[in-house]
């Protein structure tokens, strides 16, 4: 029974080390798009991460109105 409890405490020691450098410098890119040709609705967000920095943007046209928004988080400015 001691032997089973000292294996489960490594096991879980284990995976907390490996778990604590996952996400050291988190990295992704994500883009989604739709368009609709039968209401001429069309919308678009991209994003980009690299460790605490954080860009993208969102597109969206429908019919005669067009609008996008930029932005930039820094883990380290905030906003």
């Amino acid at each position: 029974m001691k032997i089973f409890f000292l294996l489960a405490t490594l096991f879980v020691l284990f995976q907390l080390y490996a778990a604590s450098d996952y996400n050291a410098r988190p990295r992704y890119d994500f883009k989604y798009g739709v368009e609709d040709d039968h209401t001429d609705d069309r919308k678009q967000q991209e994003e980009r991460r690299d460790g605490g920095l954080t860009k993208g943007s969102y597109e969206r046209q429908q019919k005669n109105v067009y609008q996008r928004l930029r932005y930039v988080v820094d883990s380290q400015k905030r906003y």
